[in-house]
């Protein structure tokens, strides 16, 4: 019994194997005839209780399948009336209430008062009958509620609304702990035992949550429904799509491998994006390929620059270089010549070194026709 509110909501798998143990060992003890006669089968009865809702209390909103399995076969000595009194059956039900706590969004702490609660609740003295009360108002057997807190993180893709599995590093405020690595959905530790919540997945981009800085906003997303919004890399693909990593690092090394001439192919987009507009637009504007020498050169420049774009992450600049391979597509003469363009050009020079996404390349052919066009206008 001590170990269950110690551990209550922590799932912590020494006191639950613990606690499993000395379980196993009073399921077996009706078998044996010697014990139940020595101890008596009403004073097994009652610690069995006792186990199982101690188990449920360390494994609180998890939905643990071996305590759930434990407490089906209890359920199940319907037929032994003698023995299995009512008071069986409630602590049987209070422990599967205990696993799917909230629909499983919902565990214990181990505050003062909430240990205080959990006492009242699952005090180890459980009725005959529905009416008995003699020695514990039955009333206080829901005063448990008290107890719970929401600490389940459900971590959701921002673009997609897919929910899907990161890691995340916890740092506890105890300097003897070590840090430790979680693969969620799961539930938190208790928050004042933590100094750092870090988002550290090579999948998607970090996330910090410091005791000192921004925990508010921790405490804030728990308490409403524990959704936390994460971001993936371009490159990488979800736990669910790709467990073991291959198909990410593929995808990475298409995206380090240099692509000149000819070479780039619009379906490459599909190996490292999900994103639908980048494949709407490769599909639609960049296949089939063209015939035209001068639609192959534009098409070519859109794969290029579209690519660019998406293994920085800088697709919002996609439309603006668009703009300014309109200024240098040979069909529109008029357009080239606009001072108003070239000093565009020339604001898109000055500001190269700030964007990662403009190849040299690109520029080199931007300065090539910016001096080409002056030249002209000297003369």
């Amino acid at each position: 019994m001590v170990l269950g509110p110690k551990y209550a909501g922590s799932s912590n798998q020494e006191a639950f194997e613990s606690v499993m143990g000395y379980t196993k060992m009073f399921l077996d003890f009706p078998k044996e005839p010697v014990y139940a006669e020595r101890a008596g089968r009403s004073t097994i009865e009652s610690c069995l209780n006792v186990l199982v809702v101690s188990l449920a209390m360390i494994m609180a909103g998890t939905g643990n399948v071996k305590v759930m399995r434990i407490c089906r076969y209890l359920r199940s000595r319907i037929s032994q009336v003698n023995v299995v009194l009512y008071g069986s059956h409630m602590a049987t039900h209070m422990a599967l209430g205990l696993l799917f706590l909230g629909g499983c969004r919902y565990t214990l702490r181990t505050s003062p008062e909430a240990i205080v609660a959990l006492i009242c609740s699952f005090f180890p003295k459980y009725p005959i009958h529905s009416n008995d009360n003699r020695y514990h108002l039955q009333a206080f057997r829901h005063l448990y509620v008290l107890a719970t807190e929401p600490r389940l993180v459900i971590p959701r893709d921002i673009d997609s609304g897919q929910y899907v599995f990161v890691h995340l590093m916890l740092k506890y405020k105890d300097s003897s702990k070590q840090s430790e690595l979680l693969k969620v959905p799961c539930f938190l530790p208790e928050l004042h035992l933590l100094d750092e919540v870090k988002l550290l997945d090579e999948r998607y981009w970090k996330i910090s949550f410091q005791s000192d800085k921004n925990w508010k906003t921790l405490e804030a997303f728990l308490s409403n429904d524990g959704i936390l919004y994460v971001k993936q890399k371009v490159g990488c693909l979800p736990y669910e799509k790709d467990s073991q990593g291959y198909k990410s690092i593929h995808a990475q090394c298409l995206l380090k491998d240099a692509v000149n001439g000819w070479s780039f192919k619009p379906t490459t987009l599909n190996e490292f994006s999900s994103d639908p507009l980048l494949i709407t637009f490769a599909n639609n504007q960049l296949v089939p390929k063209a015939k035209m020498y001068n639609e192959a050169i534009l098409q070519h420049n859109l794969c290029r620059l579209l690519f660019d774009c998406a293994s920085s992450e800088t697709i919002d600049l996609f439309p603006t270089l668009i703009s300014f391979l309109k200024i240098i597509n040979p069909r529109n003469e008029k357009q080239g010549n606009n001072s108003y363009n070239l000093w565009q050009i020339k604001l898109l020079m000055d500001c190269s070194s700030f964007c990662n996404c403009l190849k040299s390349d690109f520029l080199e052919t931007l300065k090539t026709f910016a001096e080409t066009k002056v030249k002209v206008q000297k003369l």
